[in-house]
């Protein structure tokens, strides 16, 4: 298919693309705002080492990235939890499942650390539907990174880890993010809306059904219903005369008609009724005569 030709058939399409951009994006509003909103707390710590007489500054560049990176691994791990709990902090210790499982989980979505490459730095953030537990939790993790580092590495007292940022909250809960999953259910309709019209190019989308009426200046809408004609006796024409069966003009539709609402049964009574006055009409006539 050429371009101009997908465009003429988007110009077309206007309603499919308007309806699956906005099932998309409404969709990922809904998974969106179903999540708890939650605030978050940041911190910075650096990682110094003792640097000995043979040392030289790549090596010790390579044993940073190699500690840090060890480190922030670390925060993730169940010991540390139960260490970060335990470590005095106003912690809500209710809002961690007793099940391992769950409670891992749950302190994965709490918790998020990360290593800046080789400089020695690791970023803790910490997340909470609760801004002051978020800080609370931050405080608890960078308290234990500091006293009980020493435990996952074999240098001992060569490394010491400094505080270059204390713990810092957000005024606004910022996950899920709103903004960003808005233009992804934007652009992702719009995708997904233009890959559906070039596989199916005849497809159709409706939000509501059509409806063949009249709409008056009043507002009053009336439907179109079949209404028979009045007919007398010479006004039929002779289908014998009018070349056979073929010619013959069909006054009614053999089946139902389905745009006026009348059944068959309906039709029959409307031409009972239109014989009964034709006879009675007649009758009169031949009385005053």
């Amino acid at each position: 298919m050429k371009i101009e030709e997908f465009i003429d058939l988007l110009k077309n399409r206007k309603q499919v693309v308007f309806a699956i951009s906005i099932l998309f994006l409404t969709l990922t509003l809904a998974i969106t705002f179903l999540q708890p909103l939650k605030h978050r707390a940041t911190s910075r710590i650096l990682l110094v080492q003792e640097a000995g007489l043979n040392s030289d500054a790549y090596s010790i560049s390579r044993s940073n990235q190699f500690l840090t990176a060890t480190l922030a691994e670390v925060i993730y791990s169940g010991s540390f939890l139960e260490q970060a709990l335990s470590a005095g902090f106003n912690i809500e210790t209710s809002y961690f499942s007793l099940d391992l499982n769950k409670r891992a989980k749950q302190w994965h979505k709490t918790v998020s650390s990360r290593a800046l490459s080789d400089t020695g730095m690791i970023i803790i953030n910490t997340y909470h539907p609760d801004k002051y537990q978020a800080e609370q939790i931050n405080k608890a993790v960078v308290y234990t990174l500091i006293s009980k580092h020493q435990q996952y590495h074999g240098l001992k007292d060569k490394i010491s880890l400094i505080v270059l940022d204390k713990t810092t909250t957000s005024n606004w809960p910022v996950k899920p993010n709103i903004i960003l999953n808005f233009l992804f259910g934007l652009a992702g309709g719009l995708i997904l809306a233009l890959a559906f019209i070039y596989v199916f190019p005849r497809a159709e989308i409706n939000f509501w059904p059509r409806q063949k009426s009249r709409e008056f200046s009043s507002g009053r809408v009336e439907k179109e219903y079949y209404i028979p004609k009045e007919r007398s006796e010479n006004s039929r024409p002779n289908f014998g005369e009018m070349g056979g069966k073929n010619n013959q003009e069909e006054y009614r539709p053999p089946e139902a008609n389905f745009e006026s609402g009348f059944s068959n049964e309906q039709e029959e009574s409307s031409r009972n009724n239109d014989n009964n006055y034709e006879d009675i009409s007649r009758g009169n006539i031949e009385n005053v005569l």
